[in-house]
């Protein structure tokens, strides 16, 4: 098989909330929103992910280490074939499919394969996954992610009733679940919305406006900034929800 990178870390702990703390407080990385994982997980600026969980039992305190390859069910049948204990069944969340095995140290590691949502039906299955992970979720009417420099925030694309897959991508990484609003965003806020969005491109129906400006934003200096407008006569909530309206 071939490894393609490591794309993620967990540790399993009964100081599961103290230690999501500290990774988030003192070391200083973004919670992320998921679906189909019990863990709290953070944004490396990389875009690979730290998680937290809690032990299956009291001797528990697993470390895993998730290797990132292209097909996961040959790698897992590599991996079965070489003799190597793995889980009975390939598990996933929205974006990504996993399976669990043990190398000879004993250890615990993982397989990760990045979902690609190739057809208009696995983009609208990924849309509703990423909806029903927000409670009391409301689409925005026009939302875009900007860049301000001085008194200047410039917005590459402005999206008005269009592009919802985008628009809750960004809601997960900002924590936005409705309104009028915006958040200031970090390198690595950014980087985890690309890889959230990226299985996305595989998708030839549609064009991806807002996944090339995001990766383009990455080059740019500047504080990033999201807009989120949910009824465009919700009064303008600072000067770069100003910005953004003055594009609609």
């Amino acid at each position: 098989m071939q490894i393609k990178g490591i794309t993620f870390v967990g540790t399993r702990t009964s100081a599961r909330s103290e230690t999501g703390a500290f990774v988030r407080d003192v070391l200083g990385l973004t919670p992320l929103r998921t679906t189909g994982m019990d863990a709290e997980v953070f944004a490396l600026p990389d875009g690979s992910t730290f998680a937290v969980t809690s032990p299956d039992g009291p001797d528990d305190s697993e470390r895993t280490i998730g290797f990132l390859v292209e097909d996961i069910a040959q790698a897992a049948d590599e991996l079965r074939a070489a003799g190597v204990e793995t889980d009975d069944e390939i598990a996933e969340s929205a974006t990504q499919r996993y399976l669990h095995f043990r190398a000879p140290d004993g250890h615990l590691y993982e397989l990760v394969e990045n979902k690609r949502w190739s057809t208009k039906e696995d983009i609208a299955a990924a849309l509703a996954a990423l909806e029903e992970a927000i409670p009391g979720w409301t689409r925005p009417t026009a939302y875009g992610l900007g860049l301000s420099r001085g008194d200047d925030t410039a917005f590459p694309v402005v999206n008005v009733n269009d592009h919802l897959l985008p628009a809750v991508v960004l809601a997960t990484i900002c924590g936005h679940t409705a309104g009028t609003a915006t958040y200031q965003l970090s390198d690595a806020d950014l980087a985890s919305a690309i890889a959230l969005l990226e299985p996305a491109e595989a998708c030839l129906d549609y064009d991806h406006p807002n996944l090339q400006a995001w990766r383009q934003l990455r080059q740019e200096s500047g504080q990033l900034v999201a807009v989120f407008v949910g009824r465009l006569d919700d009064p303008v909530a600072d000067r770069h929800d100003a910005a953004f309206r003055s594009r609609l």
